[in-house]
Protein backbone atom coordinates (compact mmCIF):
# COMPACT_ATOMS: atom_id res chain seq x y z
CA UNK A 1 0.00 0.00 0.00
CA UNK A 2 1.30 3.22 -0.92
CA UNK A 3 -0.09 6.51 0.69
CA UNK A 4 1.46 9.43 -1.02
CA UNK A 5 0.24 12.29 1.01
CA UNK A 6 1.87 14.59 3.35
CA UNK A 7 2.55 13.08 6.72
CA UNK A 8 0.77 9.68 6.35
CA UNK A 9 2.68 8.30 8.60
CA UNK A 10 2.04 10.10 11.48
CA UNK A 11 -0.06 9.42 14.32
CA UNK A 12 -0.23 9.26 18.38
CA UNK A 13 2.38 7.69 20.05
CA UNK A 14 0.59 5.07 22.86
CA UNK A 15 3.13 3.51 24.93
CA UNK A 16 3.12 -0.26 24.47
CA UNK A 17 1.45 0.24 21.00
CA UNK A 18 3.93 2.46 19.27
CA UNK A 19 2.11 4.86 16.46
CA UNK A 20 -1.80 4.49 15.87
CA UNK A 21 -2.70 6.21 12.87
CA UNK A 22 -3.74 5.76 9.43
CA UNK A 23 -0.88 3.50 8.65
CA UNK A 24 -2.30 1.30 11.52
CA UNK A 25 -5.68 0.62 10.13
CA UNK A 26 -3.86 -0.20 6.98
CA UNK A 27 -2.49 -2.81 9.05
CA UNK A 28 -5.46 -4.41 10.52
CA UNK A 29 -7.32 -4.27 6.72
CA UNK A 30 -4.67 -7.03 5.74
CA UNK A 31 -2.22 -4.80 4.00
CA UNK A 32 1.30 -5.95 3.68
CA UNK A 33 3.51 -3.31 4.13
CA UNK A 34 3.12 0.03 3.58
CA UNK A 35 5.08 3.24 2.17
CA UNK A 36 3.86 6.35 3.52
CA UNK A 37 5.55 9.86 4.59
CA UNK A 38 6.42 11.36 7.66
CA UNK A 39 6.82 15.05 6.76
CA UNK A 40 5.44 17.63 4.34
CA UNK A 41 6.35 17.28 1.08
CA UNK A 42 6.15 18.84 -2.39
CA UNK A 43 3.12 18.37 -4.67
CA UNK A 44 5.57 18.66 -7.54
CA UNK A 45 8.80 16.09 -6.23
CA UNK A 46 6.11 13.66 -5.11
CA UNK A 47 4.59 13.52 -8.27
CA UNK A 48 8.21 12.99 -9.77
CA UNK A 49 9.30 11.11 -7.26
CA UNK A 50 6.02 8.15 -7.11
CA UNK A 51 6.66 7.89 -11.78
CA UNK A 52 10.11 7.02 -10.96
CA UNK A 53 8.87 4.35 -8.29
CA UNK A 54 6.03 3.18 -10.11
CA UNK A 55 8.56 2.85 -12.91
CA UNK A 56 10.92 0.71 -11.11
CA UNK A 57 8.10 -1.21 -10.28
CA UNK A 58 7.10 -1.84 -13.84
CA UNK A 59 10.68 -2.61 -14.60
CA UNK A 60 10.09 -5.94 -12.06
CA UNK A 61 11.76 -4.49 -9.34
CA UNK A 62 11.29 -5.67 -5.49
CA UNK A 63 9.20 -2.97 -4.05
CA UNK A 64 11.92 -2.54 -1.56
CA UNK A 65 14.82 -2.37 -4.46
CA UNK A 66 12.18 0.12 -6.37
CA UNK A 67 12.01 2.36 -3.43
CA UNK A 68 15.45 2.49 -2.63
CA UNK A 69 17.14 3.26 -6.53
CA UNK A 70 14.05 5.71 -6.83
CA UNK A 71 15.26 7.46 -3.24
CA UNK A 72 19.18 7.42 -4.85
CA UNK A 73 17.82 9.00 -8.16
CA UNK A 74 15.89 11.45 -6.61
CA UNK A 75 18.76 12.86 -4.34
CA UNK A 76 21.28 12.27 -7.11
CA UNK A 77 19.26 14.80 -9.18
Amino acid sequence: MVLSACETGVGKVYTGDGIVGLNQAFMIAGANGLIVSLWPVDDKSTSIFMKNFYNNISRNMPYHTAISETKRAFIGG
